[in-house]
């Protein structure tokens, strides 16, 4: 068996594939082993080495060139063999490799030289391990010991700052007794008392970071703050920012300050408005989402349960990956000089982590930014339970169009025992065919994957319209912050389901979707 032990003297047919008698037990293994000449070529791989890259057979494997075909940065692979020849003992590195799919991940990889009777290195053999995983829940929690220690910090200066502010607010208020109103030394004195004003507020926001701001959590049902968020927040990102409401059909409970969410959404649309200075859309989401323990190991956050969700997604101008690993450490900030304090996001960090909740930002460049806040669900009753219930079908046809068998045959199983027709369409062609007219019963609703093969979800809606179909349109999505852009662009009679979504949520877009009314 190949196995990354010490340096061992071989016979030079040792730098061929494996024997027929050893293959069965490399194959065997779960260990990803290979065996490598000193050129770097792979002469011999087991099973799980092949899986890894994303390969069925070994000599798939055998035909790849590493330094160009499995390291992200070719020279890696290079200096990496080179290196192990001349040190011929055990060695163990960390880098990037990259899967036939175009996929990259990290790899832990812990080689040995293998030598000939004269000593003659002839062979490199190891076992290469995926720690993608690993390193992100030790990045997260690197990431949330530094924003704890940042917020030890910012608790203490805030502390220093509002004494030192009390006295400069209580001070300023004995001198009104002795300054004549209207006079250039009123002008002052108010001038002072302003900048001691902002300074407070300025210290409020340091102490929701570091978690010392008082709240009072209460039952409160997302869909409400949601409403009256979007009913006044034209007030802050002004008229060229259309807000669009994408609401869950039923309440989505937590217990919430509802002060410091008004906080939280209001720092965010004000990001929101920034990140768009042409105008754009900002689309306000509530909904459900479960995390279990296997997502939380292999993404590194989260505690497993069930929460409610608010989501604001802009179609603005993006983050790179380095502006978003600083976006809750206080005082940063990308605006310039006087335009913001820095302390926003880290005051929404600080009352997320109070809420025993989680916020989650994904962005790229040239495609918006979507930013997540989990709540703890509230349990209770299912609106959705009981024989009358509103999301209810009654006949209706209901068109599941996507690439996923399995998820459209439990959409369809979900959709019949509601009482809905449901036809069932693979790609966004037979998608279009279906709705074709003379479809007799006709559509009436279309839930369609945003990534449909030949014809994607996005265009199967516009395409629909143009035809003047009257089928109303669901497009399911993982909620990436591209797909969420390319949503935002359609017409506002299209929804937007997330995924992973429950039967619940599914018969809610339905009900929706067909209840909401026309033109």
């Amino acid at each position: 068996m190949l196995t990354p032990s010490q340096t061992r003297r071989r016979g030079p047919q040792e730098a061929q594939p494996p024997s027929p008698v050893e293959r069965p037990l490399m194959d065997g293994v779960p260990v990803a082993l290979f065996r490598a000449g000193l050129d770097g070529r792979f002469v011999a791989a087991n099973a799980a080495f092949a899986r890894l890259l994303g390969y069925a057979r070994e000599d798939e494997v055998l035909a790849l060139d590493p330094a160009r075909d499995v390291c992200a940065v070719p020279e890696d692979g290079a200096g990496f063999f080179a290196g192990l020849a001349s040190a011929g003992c055990v060695t163990e590195v960390e880098t990037t490799w990259t899967r036939r799919d175009g996929g990259t991940f990290a790899a832990h990889v812990r080689a040995t030289v293998v030598c000939d009777d004269a000593g003659r290195p002839v062979a490199v053999e190891g076992a290469a391990e995926d720690v993608s995983a690993r390193r992100a829940m030790e990045d997260e929690a690197r990431q949330t010991r530094k924003l704890d220690e940042l917020g030890q910090l910012a608790g203490g200066l805030a502390h220093d700052m509002n004494n030192l502010l009390t006295t400069i607010l209580a001070s300023a208020e004995m001198l009104e007794d002795v300054v004549l109103p209207g006079t250039e030394s009123a002008d002052d004195l108010e001038a002072i008392r302003a900048s001691a004003r902002h300074g407070a507020d300025l210290t409020r926001k340091l102490l929701a970071y570091a978690r010392r701001q008082h709240l009072d959590p209460r039952p409160l049902d997302l869909n409400l703050a949601a409403r009256e968020f979007l009913s006044s927040v034209h007030r802050v990102v002004g008229a060229a920012v259309e807000p669009v409401g994408r609401l869950h059909p039923h309440p989505v409970t937590a217990r919430v300050d509802r002060a410091a969410l008004d906080q939280i959404l209001l720092n965010l649309a004000t990001n929101a408005r920034d990140a768009m200075p042409r105008g754009g859309v900002l689309a306000v989401q509530t909904g459900r989402l479960s995390l279990d323990a296997a997502f939380c190991e292999a993404n590194g956050w989260g505690t497993p349960g069930r929460y409610v969700v608010v989501s604001l997604a802009d179609s603005g101008a993006g983050m790179t990956d380095e502006t978003q690993s600083h976006l809750f450490e206080p005082f940063f900030t990308t605006k310039h000089i006087g335009e913001g304090s820095g302390l926003g996001l880290p005051m929404v960090y600080g009352l997320m982590q109070q809420h025993d909740g989680h916020i989650r930002v994904e962005s790229a460049p040239g495609t918006g930014t979507v930013v997540r806040l989990l709540f703890p669900e509230m349990v209770t009753a299912d609106p959705s339970d009981g024989r009358h219930s509103p999301a209810a079908g009654h006949g209706e046809v209901v068109l599941v169009a996507d690439a996923d068998g399995g998820l459209r045959a439990a959409a369809r199983d979900v959709l019949e025992s509601a009482g809905y027709a449901v036809r069932v369409a693979a790609d966004g062609a037979e998608a279009l065919a279906a709705c074709a007219d003379g479809a007799s019963p006709p559509v009436a609703v279309v839930v369609a994957g945003i990534a449909l093969p030949s014809l994607g979800g996005p265009d199967l809606a516009a395409e629909l319209r143009r035809r003047g179909t009257a089928a109303r349109v669901v497009l399911s999505s993982g909620g990436s912050a591209r797909e969420v852009a390319a949503a935002q662009r359609l017409h506002p009679s299209v929804a937007l389901l997330a995924r992973p979504w429950t039967a619940t949520d599914l018969l809610g877009a339905v009900r929706a979707a067909l209840d909401a009314p026309t033109g």
